[in-house]
């Protein structure tokens, strides 16, 4: 551009409200989410790709490709309902899980482009088309039988973001590896790894674990920090236990390290102070509410609605101190049970508007503890109010 004084030109300028604009006008492009601060804009935009039908039998309509319309189409109580692409397997996974209807729902997913030239129904709940065929891909039992005694195999993905690249891959199975594993966990930044969502130099997936030490025959729980989910591994703390079985001890070490950490290691929690646990019904959640009552911490946490009776009937906690994690009316909770004085903790892992209430409820001179993933990695930016 030009202007009376600078005749030099710099190129297309646009503010960010008209990149949006521009953006909303070119068909089959979608701005997912942008990064700004005073100097700069980033937008990551994606370009729509509406599946063919051609050839497949079925009725377009009847494919679900607008997902703002989700919603409804679940909850309308009409036809059958397609939800076709890579993710539509966990998508109705998670639906059938919280609506009766889910018979009317269907999972359509082309592995290799091979859809049939027609195809009048599907069969299945999921449905995958391999080499032109309708199946469902199922998890099958790994025959340790075959697999030599002194091997040692972890799991392992080739490509983030793409589930059929993991495998099992051969690792050391020198003395250092002193634990032969019982049981492994499967935590959700391992999941956030497997699909791609957070971005890791050098993808790991395992951290804790339960199993026999071979120097002393014991059992033992421990974390490490690479390739937990394995035959053998070696660890970088392990604990003794002897009254839990393999499966109740590999839930503990990760958890209970994070509770630890964060809120008497960092924050520095006192007898007599007032701690938010958000998430109350989660592992990290648990042990951290059980943490602070022996220490004599006033707990207030949060859950979904559904986990609301179980968490008070779990820790004895009244309703004045059990919030919802799914608004922001645990705000009012809290600073009505402080007498609005805020708590001197929050350990959050919620984000949106929700990260915002957290902040507003933190008393003077607080600690806010920060474990979620999703607002670190994308150095998620708060108003000066907060402080």
């Amino acid at each position: 551009w030009e202007t009376p004084t600078d005749q030099r030109s710099y190129g297309l300028w646009a503010s960010f409200e008209e990149w949006k604009l521009v953006i909303e006008a070119v068909d089959g492009l979608e701005l997912l989410t942008s990064v700004r601060n005073i100097h700069r804009a980033t937008l990551l935009i994606r370009k729509q790709q509406s599946p063919s039908m051609e050839g497949t039998g079925l009725r377009s309509e009847d494919v679900v490709t607008d997902w703002k319309k989700i919603q409804a189409s679940i909850m309308d109580g009409g036809d059958m309902k397609i939800f076709r692409g890579e993710g539509a397997d966990g998508f109705l996974k998670a639906i059938r899980n919280e609506v009766d209807a889910s018979a009317r729902f269907r999972a359509l997913v082309d592995l290799d482009g091979s859809s049939p030239e027609k195809m009048e129904s599907l069969p299945l709940f999921f449905n995958h088309i391999r080499e032109g065929k309708v199946g469902s891909l199922v998890p099958v039992p790994l025959d340790f039988s075959t697999i030599p005694v002194s091997s040692n195999y972890a799991l392992s993905i080739q490509r983030p973001g793409d589930l059929s690249t993991l495998f099992w891959k051969e690792t050391p199975a020198d003395e250092e590896f002193a634990v032969e594993v019982e049981c492994a966990t499967l935590n959700f930044k391992d999941v956030m790894i497997a699909l791609g969502k957070l971005n890791v130099e050098r993808p790991v997936i395992g951290i804790e674990f339960s199993g026999i030490d071979r120097n002393t025959g014991k059992l033992v729980m421990g974390v490490g920090r690479t390739d937990m989910i394995a035959s053998r591994v070696k660890p970088l703390l392990t604990w003794e236990v002897d009254h839990l079985r393999p499966e109740q001890a590999a839930t503990i070490p990760l958890a209970y390290c994070t509770s630890l950490f964060a809120l008497f290691l960092k924050a520095g929690l006192r007898k007599g102070q007032t701690v938010l646990i958000h998430a109350g019904s989660g592992a990290v959640g648990h042990s951290a509410i059980y943490l602070c009552q022996k220490r004599g911490i006033e707990v207030f946490t949060t859950c979904s609605s559904t986990k609301r009776e179980y968490v008070k009937k779990t820790f004895g906690l009244d309703d004045g101190h059990v919030g919802n994690s799914r608004d922001t009316t645990f705000r009012e909770l809290v600073m009505a049970g402080t007498q609005g004085k805020g708590v001197d903790c929050v350990l959050n892992s919620l984000s949106g508007d929700q990260l915002f209430a957290s902040l507003e409820v933190l008393g003077e001179y607080g600690h806010f503890c920060e474990i979620g993933k999703y607002d670190l990695q994308n150095n998620t930016s708060f108003g000066m109010k907060a402080l």
